[in-house]
């Protein structure tokens, strides 16, 4: 069993990667726990409820446009912002867990002699949180696929979820397309487009859910075009998850 000590951990809201600025992430995930026990049981019987799904991010202000304290003003209490957390160092094969929420507190503050920190703290508002895989993360320049990983079929109950946090742009004219694929076969001879994200030329972030609907291939794998001039450039995430 390895045991993963905390020195890089990811944060990402929507086109915003948070990490260089927390010091502490912690994510709840749980469902009610809702009583059905009825008259002539012996032990009690429990239903699971509604999932709710709660982060809390604490780190270091800085101030200016831009900053950390202006954008997190910027996103209070805007729903549906898509939030992805790494507890490793966010790179490309590890886990992640995804989720749209709410950033519904923040508050920064200190005492005297002490560093300016903040505290803040966000719920889910109409998603499920998703733990998947990273199958393309970092800066690119050109046109690639990423490694093909076999992540499984998709049961018939189940979605395949696909999200993408783009965090930096540059160039002339830049722009991003990204897809997810699948195929049946580690050499991907008959891959199939399985989602398409947004043609992206700023930064933001994209959440697409597919199904409930089987999906018997079990080989995944990213793919993206680049276009403009001048190098344009895009530092990018994008997680697989089967739920």
């Amino acid at each position: 069993m390895a045991i993963n000590v905390l020195k890089d951990c990811k944060f990402y809201v929507g086109g915003y990667d948070f990490s260089g600025q927390m010091n502490k992430l912690e994510i709840s995930v749980e469902n009610e726990k809702l009583n059905s026990t009825t008259f002539g049981a012996d032990t009690k019987h429990y239903e699971p409820g509604l999932q709710d799904v709660k982060l809390s991010h604490a780190g270091f202000v800085s101030m200016g446009v831009g900053e950390v304290d202006d954008i997190i003003a910027d996103a209070l209490s805007v729903k549906d912002q898509i939030l992805t957390t790494a507890a490793e160092s966010g790179a490309d094969g590890e886990f992640a867990t995804s989720f749209k929420g709410m950033i519904a507190q923040y508050v920064p503050g200190g005492k005297v002699g002490e560093l300016y920190g903040f505290v803040v703290e966000a719920s889910a508002s109409s998603a499920i949180a998703v733990r998947g895989t990273i199958s393309a993360t970092g800066a690119k320049t050109s046109s690639d696929t990423g490694t093909i990983r076999q992540l499984g079929a998709v049961g018939a109950a189940q979605s395949l979820y696909c999200v993408q946090h783009v965090i930096a742009v540059s160039g002339t004219d830049p722009t991003l397309d990204t897809i997810v694929e699948s195929d049946d076969g580690v050499g991907f001879g008959s891959g199939d487009t399985k989602a398409t994200f947004a043609e992206a030329s700023a930064i933001g972030s994209e959440w697409i859910q597919v199904g409930p609907a089987a999906i018997t291939d079990d080989y995944w794998r990213v793919g993206w075009t680049i276009g403009g001039t001048d190098t344009p450039t895009f530092t990018f995430l994008v997680l697989i998850a089967i739920h």
